[in-house]
């Protein structure tokens, strides 16, 4: 998720709120991105443009370096970065789940409850403790693959 915001903004705030969520921020504040065809109005800028720990890893470079396309803003050029498709990454082989001691387990998972005063990070922090744990009773069960360099992708 990208999230832009435009205009003249008091940052501090943003950043704070960013960072706790973990946002990074890719551009360089203040490039201008709209250049008005009349001299009535000044240019405008994105100020920040912020991504979430997910897409971060894939954008490789933000740019507003290009010339107009005849309307009054100018191009943003996002490099994205291709996951590598050299090898298949390792998963669970489902084929070879012990799915006699699995389902009982499965049946016996309780999901503690929720904050009673959740915060978005209190929740998150709830979701992420249940999930980890839904996810080491699979892994217990469920052995992983071992793909080599040679296994198709």
């Amino acid at each position: 998720m990208l999230v832009l915001t435009k205009g003249n903004l008091v940052v501090t705030p943003y950043f704070e709120t960013a960072a706790e969520a973990g946002f990074a921020l890719l551009n360089p504040p203040g490039e201008y991105a709209r250049f008005p065809l009349t001299g009535r109005t000044r240019p405008s800028v994105i100020d920040l443009a912020f991504a979430n720990p997910s897409p971060l890893p894939l954008v490789k470079s933000w740019e507003a370096s290009l010339t107009s396309t005849g309307s009054d803003h100018i191009p943003l050029t996002i490099t994205l970065a291709v996951p590598s498709l050299d090898h298949k990454p390792p998963g669970p082989q489902w084929a070879d789940t012990d799915w006699d001691s699995l389902t009982p387990a499965i049946r016996g998972f309780k999901i503690p409850p929720a904050p009673a005063c959740p915060t978005p990070s209190r929740l998150d922090k709830w979701l992420t403790e249940s999930l980890n744990r839904l996810v080491a009773l699979l892994k217990e069960h469920t052995p992983i693959s071992r793909p080599s360099h040679y296994s198709k992708p």
